[in-house]
């Protein structure tokens, strides 16, 4: 199974944690769409706010498990959506490590999207939630 993130950004991700520049470098680097100086702002709040602990679990062990074989368990119906643009986990994973693993799933890109969608484009995300939900 191929890795989201590669070994290089796994390590300056561990040893930037908690670092202003290392925020706003990271907010620049996963979206594309223009943000509001108050919606960037938060993201880098939200960046720095999480713990040690768990952004090192994240990265050293959440984000290498491979939960492959209980996917299948999943029976319901699954939508996906991925920003074309997304550096963080590109689109082009999705159809190799999601989408064999959960039979129902479907996957839909949006444009020029980074991987914040509901930061970048909260209206394209609520139109996907309508369109994928009965309400």
């Amino acid at each position: 199974m191929p890795e989201p993130i590669s070994d290089t950004d796994r390590a300056d991700m561990l040893e930037n944690h908690g670092q202003q520049d290392a925020a706003e470098q990271t907010v620049t680097k996963i979206t594309v769409r223009p943000l509001s100086k108050e919606v960037k702002n938060q993201i880098i709040a939200d960046n720095l706010r999480t713990s040690d602990v768990a952004w090192k679990s994240w990265l050293t062990l959440g984000s290498k498990e491979d939960i492959s074989a209980q996917m299948s368990n999943i029976h319901i119906p699954i939508a996906i959506l991925a920003g074309t643009a997304d550096k963080a986990l590109s689109p082009d994973v999705q159809p190799v490590m999601t989408l064999p693993y959960l039979k129902t799933a479907t996957l839909e890109t949006l444009d020029n999207a980074g991987h914040l969608l509901p930061w970048e484009a909260p209206d394209d995300v609520v139109a996907f939630i309508q369109r994928h939900v009965a309400i």
